[in-house]
């Protein structure tokens, strides 16, 4: 049974809606509760990130299923029990949207209507005829189908028969046995069409034969064929093998290195021209034609006065080079990129636009177009190709280009607005909606309110991440970005297991000054966490930044690990270190540590990570898809992007230049 059924806007407004029981308040994958209901995760979790295209959602013992009038910008839910599935919420969701949008259009027409109140009878009307159309499609008997459809065994043997005696024909051979046997088997089965019967096997002189005599020597076939060849003419449709191979001999080749040949007309008859193929030249990775992509169109590599390798000084003691970060300047802004001065062009119309001299002319300038899918699907092809060609995932970019294609079909386009300008901007608005972050992660705010709260409590982040990927090296950014405003900062070694790991973070701790917890290797890390917290609070430190081994993400072992590494310590941020370069790879790995993270918790709401560091982002060109990939496929926001290897060489993400790259 339908348990509730609603229509609103896509700005939020409900027009209507009726419940036949309440719904049951879902949570959220973060341990938090949705205000009302289903229909609020639908739209957390579905129509905001950008997948519309799926078919149906389920959440919790929910399952939802909606449908978009683009047009007039309308959303129709229906929310049922998954495990009752009806049969008529396609069609029950088909009819109300049509019912719907005439009494919306006369509503906005006439303001003065008493509203949307009047559609209760007309949807127990649609309610109940979808329902007996389901039921008695439910119970209307089904015709047994044949094994193989479309198939009929009955005349296999009579077209294998006829095949077999036109090549004996071509070969020249005597078939007086073959008819002689063929005569025998026509007289066994008495040529009856009955299917239960052995097939009819026809002799040649039951076959058809061509109105022209057809020779009957191998010989006469050859010296036929070659003399067609020589005028130019089609071969016979008989030809043998020793004729087919004679003919390609005799085929004129083109001369080397002059390439293939084409005809064009003249003088009335078809003269041949050459065509040039010439190789172009190889362009390597570090060779850009003017108007390509510039990484530093991007990331701005004009560092203001002071930032960079500041004035450093040597201690006689340790003998270790220390940076001054009271003296660095951030600049923490992904700078938009410059326009190119090239202004793009609409491509031209497609061919299902129809253009009839002026009349046409005048009758697109005054009528608008209602997008198909026909129209759209040829333009998000092209998007979707290049989508992938920015390292965004096949899956990813599927999905996305089918959610747009949702949103978009129905919808009237202006007089001078083109199909391809339409989606390129719909795709751009769905970009932006994907990497906007939907929970606001302001560090230095939740620090200031961790502290009033808990009464001086350190605020704890922790840093995890496979091998290589450079979670010690942006521990130190941020560890340095902090102290440089104004932040008591500890750096906890909870990497016990990676030879070396201990002495990495004591260098990046002595050069910043910064305090550092270890003891060593082979310790717990979750008790060596808990116990640099208790240090660090006595100490009034106000952040504690915890460095984690690198695991592979299919180590069940260490994944269990960071788990009890997360519910014991508690912390206030978990941020995911990940590499720009690996791409697809780093949605996996983003995804396992989720999941690694939620299974081993065995709490009923456990704490996933709550942020992404991309770094090396500036060694990927342009390819910046792997951002949109592991941001779509998990709606964790990128927090930081590491861009070099200096400690200010740290960015936060601008969502506007990433958009931009990825669609130019």
């Amino acid at each position: 049974m339908l348990e509730h059924f609603s229509i609103f806007t896509k700005s939020g407004i409900v027009l209507w809606s009726r419940s036949w029981a309440p719904l049951k308040p879902i949570r959220s994958d973060d341990g938090g509760e949705f205000a009302v209901g289903p229909i609020e995760a639908l739209i957390a979790s579905v129509l905001l990130p950008e997948r519309a295209g799926d078919t149906s959602y389920n959440v919790g013992p929910y399952a939802l299923k909606w449908s978009l009038q683009n047009d007039l910008r309308l959303v129709f839910v229906a929310v049922y029990q998954k495990v009752f599935p009806l049969l008529f919420v396609d069609e029950l969701l088909e009819r109300v949207k049509e019912q719907f949008s005439k009494l919306f259009l006369e509503c906005v027409s006439a303001p003065r209507r008493q509203g949307y109140s009047q559609f209760d009878a007309k949807f127990t009307h649609i309610y109940e005829i979808a329902e007996a159309m389901a039921q008695q499609e439910h119970t209307r008997p089904k015709l047994q189908q044949h094994p193989y459809p479309g198939k009929d065994f009955r005349n296999t043997g009579a077209k294998a028969s006829k095949t077999t005696s036109t090549e004996g024909a071509s070969s020249g051979t005597d078939s007086s046995s073959n008819e002689t046997s063929a005569s025998a088997s026509s007289n066994t089965n008495g040529g009856s069409d009955d299917p239960d019967k052995t097939d009819v096997i026809p002799t040649l002189e039951q076959q058809p034969q061509p109105s022209t005599a057809a020779p009957t020597s191998a010989a006469e076939i050859r010296k036929r064929n070659v003399e067609a060849i020589k005028k130019g003419q089609q071969a016979a449709a008989s030809v043998s093998p020793e004729t087919a191979k004679l003919a390609k001999l005799m085929a004129p080749s083109a001369p080397r290195g002059k390439g293939p040949k084409k005809y064009v007309p003249k003088g009335g008859k078809l003269a041949p021209i050459s065509v040039s193929t010439t190789k172009k030249p190889r362009k390597w990775e570090d060779q850009h034609e003017e108007g390509e992509f510039d990484i530093q169109k991007i990331i701005s590599s004009k560092a203001p006065a002071g930032t960079g390798t500041s004035t450093t000084t040597t201690t006689t003691t340790a003998a270790v080079e220390t940076v001054d970060v009271s003296a660095m300047a951030y600049n923490m802004d992904l700078d938009t990129p410059e326009s190119d001065g090239e202004e793009e062009t609409e491509e031209a119309p497609s061919p299902t636009k129809k253009t009839g001299g002026v009349w046409g002319f005048l009758t697109s300038l005054t009528t608008a177009k209602v997008l198909t899918d026909a129209d759209i699907q040829p333009v998000l092809v092209k998007f979707q190709e290049h989508l992938r060609s920015k390292n965004v995932a096949n899956e990813v970019s599927q999905k996305l280009c089918e959610s747009v294609a949702a949103s978009l079909v129905g919808q009237k386009i202006g007089t001078f607005q083109g199909v391809y300008s339409t989606v390129k901007q719909s795709l751009s608005e769905a970009l932006t909606r994907i990497l906007t972050p939907k929970r606001r992660i302001d560090i230095l705010q939740d620090i200031d309110a961790h502290k009033k709260a808990t009464g001086g409590a350190p605020y704890v982040m922790i840093f995890m991440g496979v091998n290589g990927v450079g979670k010690s090296t942006n521990l130190a950014k941020i560890g340095s970005w902090l102290k440089h405003i104004g932040k008591n900062v500890m750096f906890a070694a909870c990497d016990t297991f990676r030879c070396g790991a201990v002495e990495q973070l004591k260098v990046h701790s002595n050069r910043l000054q910064i305090p550092l917890f270890e003891q060593g290797y082979g310790k717990d890390d979750a008790n060596l966490a808990r116990q640099a917290i208790i240090q660090a609070q006595s100490q009034g430190m106000d952040v504690v930044l915890i460095d984690t081994a690198g695991r592979m993400e299919d180590n069940e072992n260490l994944m269990r690990g960071i788990s009890k590494l997360v519910n014991t310590v508690e912390p206030n941020l978990v941020l995911f270190v990940g590499e720009a370069l690996v791409g697809n790879s780093g949605v996996h790995q983003l995804v396992k540590f989720n999941e690694a993270l939620s299974d081993f918790a065995g709490v009923p709401h456990p704490r996933l990570i709550d942020g992404i560091i991309l770094t090396k982002f500036d060694t990927i060109d342009d390819k910046v898809g792997a951002a949109i990939s592991m941001v779509y496929s998990t709606g964790v926001p990128i927090v930081f992007l590491g861009t070099g290897q200096h400690y200010n060489d740290l960015k936060v993400l601008n969502v506007a230049a990433i958009v931009h790259t990825l669609l130019r």
